[in-house]
């Protein structure tokens, strides 16, 4: 009788799991991916009734994996899309950024670093091209920086429009001036490509060429990763 019970109990978990992702596969699908699902299209769709598909989108919606606007319509939550640009900038956004950031290294001799969020919400530095400064930044990669003050932060929240950037004096680190830059995937910022310069280097002038070839390279990953 245990047995039976165990089993019954791992099936019905089994099949929860199973209608949650078929649901989010017709919310994130193409079809919906701009004007949103409704609740009867989730449910015809996933071949659920509409109360147990409400039921399941609630949960999910209670964990950010999926979000309803005022006119009740179902999208990709920014929880998913913050696990989706975790596992692609251990992938593509790295291999195509790389690139990029040796071109910017190339304009203005700073180092450029990427960086993405982490789970608690802060900056996660995960490349870096060095410049051949004699005088450079230390590398940061694999360390983790608070996002408030920081200009990849303000990058990463979201406060920075696409094909702009921002400038930080002093922010993380004193003398240190950061110029950062948002990459964007399906509208939204994924990852910071950043210059960090000793602040001693940092007239107006190269401030304007760091800032242009900055939001260039990013416009041209966002691009390639189709944003």
């Amino acid at each position: 009788m245990g047995s039976t019970h165990t089993d019954t109990n791992s099936n019905s978990s089994i099949r929860s799991v199973d209608r949650a992702l078929d649901l989010l596969t017709v919310v994130c699908s193409e079809q919906y991916s701009s004007s949103g699902c409704s609740l009867v299209d989730c449910a015809k769709t996933a071949n659920l009734s509409p109360s147990t598909a409400l039921r399941f989108l609630r949960s999910l919606t209670q964990r950010g994996f999926v979000s309803r606007d005022e006119d009740g319509m179902f999208h990709a939550g920014t929880e998913l899309l913050r696990l989706g640009a975790s596992v692609l900038s251990r992938s593509n956004l790295m291999r195509i950024a790389m690139p990029a950031m040796r071109s910017v290294v190339g304009d203005i001799n700073e180092s450029v670093y990427l960086a993405v969020r982490n789970a608690e919400g802060d900056c996660l530095y995960i490349a870096i091209e060095e410049c051949s400064q004699a005088i450079r930044h230390v590398s940061w990669v694999g360390k983790s920086i608070p996002a408030r003050s920081s200009a990849a932060g303000q990058v990463l929240s979201g406060t920075v429009a696409f094909g702009e950037s921002v400038i930080e004096r002093n922010g993380v680190e004193p003398d240190v001036t950061a110029i950062s830059s948002p990459i964007f995937v399906a509208g939204r910022p994924v990852a910071a490509m950043s210059i960090l310069v000793p602040s001693y280097r940092m007239d107006s002038g190269k401030a304007q060429r760091c800032e242009a070839s900055l939001v260039k390279a990013c416009q041209e990953v966002s691009q390639q990763l189709g944003a």
